[in-house]
């Protein structure tokens, strides 16, 4: 009789053991934890305070201007440099926003003396946006001496610049804020 209690008592301890173990893996693989793809990019909107003029050594305007009959907004730089002076412009045609203050801002060049005709996308990443300031970089092949990261198609540089992929374009232990200019 008592070998009977003790495997019954067993038994009963292994069945609800064995549920639970059931019950938690149900769980854990129909949760959803919260994580974002980093390596997909969600369309966004440009955020309304990224508009203006940001200076550092260099600077950034970003404006909404009429082309061909449709509100675009565009973005120029220039780097303020008598040794090496850098100028390009383009439309922004995709944005993506990784949070409130910080995403991707991908623009096709309308005039970049410097790039590939052949490439004209890259990306902007943006990041600490604030009313007065924010880290801007464009986006360069660290791994390969500095060299272009600009791509052939929009679509290519919507895969490329992503929020998991940024390391590989942007250090930001050298990226200095750049303020807001009234």
């Amino acid at each position: 009789m008592f070998t009977f209690s003790l495997k019954k008592s067993f038994l009963k301890r292994a069945v609800c053991m064995g549920l639970a173990v059931c019950l938690l893996a149900v769980f854990l693989t129909g949760c959803n934890n919260g994580t974002i793809d980093d390596d997909v990019n969600k369309p966004g909107t440009l955020p309304v305070i990224l508009v203006g003029k940001w200076a550092n050594y260099d600077e950034y305007i970003i404006k909404t201007e009429i082309i061909e009959g449709k509100e675009e907004h565009t973005i120029g730089y220039l780097m303020n440099d008598d040794e090496w002076p850098f100028e390009y412009k383009g439309t922004i045609r995709f944005v993506s926003n990784y949070n409130s203050s910080s995403g991707i801002i991908i623009i096709e060049y309308t005039n970049n003396l410097f790039s590939d005709p052949n490439k004209p996308f890259t990306g902007i990443y943006y990041r600490d946006l604030t009313s007065t300031t924010v880290k801007l970089a464009n986006a360069i092949n660290l791994n390969d001496n500095y060299s272009s990261a600009d791509t052939a198609t929009l679509e290519e540089a919507i895969k490329k610049f992503t929020l998991g992929r940024m390391g590989n374009y942007i250090d930001w232990s050298v990226v200095t804020p750049y303020n807001k200019v009234p």
